[in-house]
């Protein structure tokens, strides 16, 4: 389902399964509201995302129930120069969702060239999922971030990082290619993304940061429990990601 330039959109109590793509995907809309929606379909299934946000405002998702092949719920925001026609992805607060297997639980990216501002994450459960956290892009595909909350998540038997940020990712299709050049335009910088109370019972890694200086800068993560089985914090030193009050 795709609801493009649409304002005052309401997608309720529907369940949506085995698209060959993308499930629900707004894109460039005003007052959003999903609740109560199920997505469900195969784990290996490749683009399989439940809920993607492509470019919206002033957006509501509330009480969904998503076990899909690729990314959970995730935030689009253009590639490079197609994000001049775009408003950024503003004002948007997910709440009360249950992601079991996905790529990621919440995401943004790749492609946020447009911007991703006043987004609320909280009480949430992640179930299952690859990843938690996701905040995934690469330069040419790259945007900023502003006023980003994640809060009040559960999350338990994550397959490998409780959060990672990344900046090298490379959208690879079937056949191997991948998407667009790197350049120097369009560079990625995950900034003012704040991260707290979250428990994480179990995941491979517990907070990843992997990006050049300045892509990945004034975040903070406190007040949290992450069991790992691995590794406790894989961050580069050129991130500039601050613990507080965290247990690993």
């Amino acid at each position: 389902i795709r609801f493009t330039d649409c304002q005052r959109v309401m997608v309720q109590g529907v369940t949506l399964q085995n698209s060959p793509k993308f499930h629900l995907t707004p894109n460039d809309c005003q007052d959003v509201i999903i609740d109560g929606v199920t997505v469900r379909c195969p784990w290996n299934a490749q683009n399989g995302d439940a809920i993607d946000i492509g470019t919206c405002q002033r957006v509501l998702i509330i009480n969904n129930t998503i076990d899909c092949g690729d990314d959970g719920i995730c935030m689009k925001g253009a590639t490079g120069d197609e994000a001049l026609r775009h408003k950024p992805c503003e004002d948007i607060l997910i709440t009360n969702n249950t992601v079991f297997h996905g790529h990621g639980g919440f995401v943004i990216g790749s492609e946020f060239s447009a911007g991703m501002y006043r987004i609320v994450v909280c009480d949430n459960t992640f179930s299952g999922t690859d990843t938690g956290l996701r905040f995934k892009s690469a330069t040419g595909r790259g945007g900023k971030t502003g006023d980003i909350y994640c809060y009040n998540i559960n999350m338990t038997d994550i397959k490998g990082e409780a959060i990672i940020f990344e900046t090298s990712y490379a959208d690879k299709a079937v056949s191997g290619t991948t998407g667009p050049a790197a350049g120097t335009k369009w560079v990625p910088e995950f900034k003012d993304i704040h991260i707290y109370n979250i428990t994480c019972n179990g995941a491979k890694t517990g907070i990843k940061a992997k990006g050049a200086e300045g892509m990945i800068h004034d975040i903070d993560i406190s007040n949290s429990t992450i069991f790992y089985t691995r590794t406790a914090t894989d961050i580069d030193s050129t991130c500039d990601v601050k613990l507080r009050d965290v247990k690993l």
